[in-house]
């Protein structure tokens, strides 16, 4: 069980998912890109959808984007599918 001295303060946690969001999405070297799309979804296991609901958008958006090299990007490179299947699937059954 987590002692509650070592938890992550809400703002700091609204803070964190904001910048991985950032960093995430914008990385260009696709090893640092990879990692961090894995970081974000063991994040979003414990967040989405309850306090990270803007996460899913977000990544739908990009993987529907019209723009080919921002497609590329998001869909392509960094395997987003892959990272919105992993979210969906750990965080939509309760």
């Amino acid at each position: 069980m987590l002692n509650q001295n070592r938890c992550i303060p809400d703002q700091e946690k609204l803070e964190i998912r904001k910048v991985l969001e950032h960093i995430v999405l914008t990385e260009p070297l696709i090893p640092i890109a990879t990692q961090l799309a894995v970081i974000l979804a063991k994040v979003s296991r414990l967040d989405v959808p309850k306090e990270w609901p803007t996460l899913l958008p977000l990544l739908l958006e990009n993987i529907r984007s019209t723009d080919g090299d921002r497609q590329y990007r998001f869909v392509f490179r960094n395997q987003y599918h892959k990272l919105l299947c992993f979210v969906l699937q750990g965080n939509w059954q309760s």
